[in-house]
């Protein structure tokens, strides 16, 4: 299975999870699902949220600076590897799940003021 389908699957795996926990409970109702759905994706959106903002190269300078630092009074300085280019690209598997789960979240939301 290729790697760019997996965030899709796992959202759909979330969702009919979230939809059989509601069934089992009694709770089936479009705005406790909507609720559910918007709770699972809160950790996927937050994970993805810092990992785009380290991949950004934001801290970069920061965690130079400490490494620099750290490594003054060694006479082999350690390789230093920066957070942006250990966590490039992975924020996407991340925020495509969190994306799905909200807008499932959304639109039970909105068909749910109807």
């Amino acid at each position: 299975m290729k790697k760019k389908y997996r965030p899709y699957l796992f959202a759909g795996l979330v969702i009919v999870l979230v939809l059989l926990k509601n069934i089992l409970t009694d709770q089936l109702t479009l705005l406790q699902l909507s609720n559910d759905l918007f709770l699972c994706a809160l950790p996927f959106l937050i994970i993805g949220g810092f990992l785009w903002v380290f991949s950004s190269g934001f801290f970069d300078h920061f965690q130079r600076s400490f490494h620099l630092a750290r490594t003054r009074n060694r006479k082999e300085k350690p390789e230093f590897t920066s957070l942006s280019s250990v966590s490039y690209g992975m924020y996407t598997f991340w925020l495509i799940i969190a994306g799905i789960l909200l807008v499932f979240s959304i639109v039970f939301a909105l068909i749910s003021l109807v």
